[in-house]
C-alpha cells in the first residue's frame, strides 16, 4: 500500500511539473506572439514610410527632369 501511495504521489508531482512546464511554455508563446505582432506592425510602418519617401523622391526627380528638359529645349 505504501509503495502504491508513493507511486501515486510521484505521478501527481510529475503531473504538476508537466502542467507547470506547459503553462510556462504557453506564457512564453504568448509573449513571442505579442513581440512578433509588434515587430510586424513596426516593419509595416517602416515599409509604408519608405514607400511614401520613395514617391516623394520620384516626384522631385520628375520635376527636376522636366526642368532639365526645358532648359535643354530652350
Amino acid at each position: 500500500v505504501f509503495d502504491l501511495d508513493k507511486q501515486i504521489q510521484d505521478a501527481d508531482n510529475e503531473k504538476r511539473s508537466y502542467r507547470s512546464t506547459v503553462e510556462q511554455l504557453q506564457s512564453e508563446m504568448e509573449e513571442m506572439q505579442t513581440i512578433h505582432r509588434r515587430t510586424l506592425d513596426e516593419n509595416n510602418q517602416i515599409l509604408k514610410q519608405i514607400k511614401q519617401e520613395n514617391e516623394t523622391l520620384n516626384e522631385k526627380l520628375k520635376q527636376q527632369l522636366l526642368v532639365a528638359e526645358t532648359c535643354i529645349t530652350v
